[in-house]
């Protein structure tokens, strides 16, 4: 139940941030000279920081291999930081790999700490 409810919070800030960039790139592009719109819509396929964060973390949600709730996941420029402690190499290659399979992620840097103790 808890998964599910931090999966909607996740998803619900997803649509308002999506939306969000939505409308201020429409404005600054309408606003503009026609450079740059041509720049505008050749960045159309740019996939924000917060978007690839959110989509990351919402895939760890839905992993059952993971224990997402002990991970943090920061992005910048397209580079993903995973942080945090798991139980076991299985949950860290897991969250690794569902991280890397996320559209706009250009390289994953890996903080993962698998715990001695379990």
């Amino acid at each position: 139940m808890l998964k599910r409810k931090l999966m909607f919070t996740v998803l619900s800030a997803l649509m308002l941030m999506t939306g969000v960039t939505f409308a201020t790139a429409n404005t600054t592009a309408t606003s503009t000279s026609k450079t740059n719109q041509s720049t505008y819509q050749k960045s159309k396929g740019y996939v924000s920081d917060a978007t690839i964060t959110a989509k990351v973390k919402s895939e760890l949600l839905l992993n059952k291999h993971v224990k997402s709730l002990s991970i943090s996941v920061a992005t910048n420029d397209g580079i993903v930081t995973l942080s945090g402690i798991v139980n076991n190499p299985l949950q860290k290659r897991e969250a690794l790999r569902t991280a890397h399979k996320i559209t706009g992620v250009k390289s994953i840097k890996d903080e993962l700490v698998v715990s001695k103790t379990q």
